[in-house]
């Protein structure tokens, strides 16, 4: 453990500062060099040395410089001098650059000072260091989804280079829900979801011309990759759809998928087994899920980012970012709201047997 000291506490009149942290601590070069690449969209470093992660209540940010104080909202960006205070009974977490995650409580402040200083504080708490590989790929998505103008979906366009197939949904049948898009799926296994009317069909994914595999038929909306299918191989893309149950004829259009590499599957892991650590801590779910926006954004893994975004915006229902962010997703995978909400589902009963 090493204790640092990336704020600056006030105690208010009366109260006492108890700042719980977390800290992310990362090979950024090895980060760096495993970080996907998306032609459509870069992310230039911000000026910006934190953003707000989760907000209970009533918090304000005293900007720098003397400005008007602004009620505090996920996702919002603050610099070095900022000050974010937090009502009584009310609560706030904060991301700071370079992967300092500090817990505010209610009737405390604290000055952002945008860096990771070695200075021993007695005013904080000891800061714990965590070993991860994935920090550079969570803290560009997350300012790319804390951006001024609005967030930004990664490489969120149809038909660029790291496309290997377009989306097909024309025409009358079941619509591919997910993965689509180009997506990189968070795993060496897909899980396909799709709407269903209880027709019998097949599962085919293949490449180019070459069907690889095809399932068993089946009624029902979901199918994952079964253990014993050809092994795909990582960072490659390919194509699935729906067919007859005799192989005959496809009963939907095409989307498109990729594995992620060998090493963004290690990334992926390891971020993950993060997350369910953060998420024992208070509003430790919601923390997740806004970190888990910021790094399955710079993945490139829509459904994960979708999942995400949804959850949030369910539990903060008047967030206008979240709801923007996930507004963004939507479209980035073509979805309806029906269609969101139909995969939403078909996930969370997935998840829950």
């Amino acid at each position: 453990m090493t204790e640092l000291n990336p704020v600056h506490p006030r105690r208010w009149p009366g109260t006492v500062l108890a700042v719980a942290m977390l800290v992310l601590v990362v090979d950024r070069a090895q980060a760096g060099a495993s970080a996907p690449t998306s032609p459509a969209t870069t992310t230039a470093e911000p000026q910006a040395a934190a953003v707000v992660a989760v907000v209970r209540g009533e918090v304000w940010i005293d900007a720098a410089g003397a400005r008007p104080a602004v009620r505090a909202s996920i996702g919002m960006r603050l610099s070095a001098g900022d000050t974010v205070r937090v009502a009584e009974g009310a609560a706030a977490q904060i991301y700071v650059r370079g992967g300092l995650i500090v817990r505010v409580p209610g009737g405390n402040q604290v000055e952002i000072a945008g860096v990771l200083a070695p200075e021993q504080d007695d005013r904080s708490q000891k800061l714990v260091r965590m070993s991860t590989e994935s920090l550079k790929i969570l803290q560009d998505g997350l300012w790319a989804i804390s951006g001024p103008d609005g967030p930004i979906v990664i490489g969120g366009m149809r038909g660029g280079p790291e496309t290997t197939h377009s989306m097909d949904d024309a025409g009358a049948g079941p619509t591919l829900l997910s993965p689509r898009a180009g997506e990189v799926i968070p795993g060496t296994r897909p899980t396909f979801y799709w709407t269903s009317d209880g027709t019998r069909v097949r599962v085919a994914l293949g490449q180019e011309d070459e069907v690889i595999w095809r399932g068993r038929p089946t009624t029902g909306g979901v199918l994952r990759y079964p253990e014993d299918a050809p092994v795909l191989r990582p960072g490659e893309g390919f194509i699935w759809w729906l067919e007859s149950v005799d192989g005959k004829r496809p009963v939907s259009g095409r989307a498109s998928l990729q594995l992620p590499t060998t090493t963004a599957a290690g990334e992926i892991a390891a971020f993950e087994a993060e997350m369910a650590f953060l998420g024992k801590s208070p509003d430790g779910a919601e923390l997740a899920d806004f970190l888990r926006c910021g790094f399955y954004n710079r993945q490139r893994s829509w459904t994960s980012l979708l999942v995400a975004s949804h959850r949030l915006n369910r539990a903060d229902a008047g967030d206008i970012r979240i709801a923007d962010l996930l507004r963004r997703v939507r479209a980035t995978l073509e979805l309806s709201p029906e269609q969101v909400q139909n995969l939403i589902l078909l996930i969370e009963n997935e998840s829950e047997r």
